[in-house]
């Protein structure tokens, strides 16, 4: 994702700087961070302008996901999941004997939506803990190099959903 910030405009003859050593109106930004911009006269520069804070929300999620990091965060996507939703994780980070995951936030519709943990490569394997409702589940904990969350949910209400952390 990317967002454009662009500076009210300078006066004639004046130059922007901004901290990314951009010196353009507006900079297109793709990262997360502060940002802000000075307006400079000749040797004289202004006051620098309110920092920026940028910062990106996850889109929600859909299809097939393999994540290979040892450590990152899995999520339904910013604000609401949506009907009929259905997300797969392959959590799979090279040189571990272990995956823990814990939930950070947790809200689905108790009995409809879920979010299943299996200890392997696909849902096959054996299932750790399948969750529904608002309250936090426990920490999980594979003992292996791969695990595979799914997340469902059905065709009616919808919920915050979840995040959850997970190390290996």
């Amino acid at each position: 994702p990317s967002r454009v910030l662009t500076s009210s405009e300078a006066p004639a003859g004046m130059r922007y700087l901004w901290n990314t050593g951009d010196t353009t109106r507006s900079i297109t930004v793709t990262s997360v961070g502060n940002y802000s911009v000075r307006i400079i006269n000749g040797s004289c520069t202004s006051i620098r302008s309110n920092t920026v804070i940028v910062t990106f929300n996850p889109p929600q999620c859909s299809g097939n996901t393999t994540l290979t990091s040892i450590s990152g965060i899995i999520t339904d996507g910013q604000g609401q999941y949506t009907d009929n939703q259905r997300c797969e994780w392959l959590v799979s980070p090279s040189g571990v004997n272990s995956i823990t995951f814990n939930f950070l936030t947790f809200n689905t519709e108790l009995g409809y939506d879920f979010v299943e943990i299996f200890d392997g490569v696909d849902a096959t394997a054996p299932n750790l803990g399948r969750f529904s409702g608002a309250t936090l589940p426990p920490s999980v904990t594979v003992n292996g190099s791969a695990a595979f969350v799914v997340f469902r949910t059905d065709g009616s209400a919808v919920r915050e959903g979840f995040t959850l952390s997970y190390q290996g």
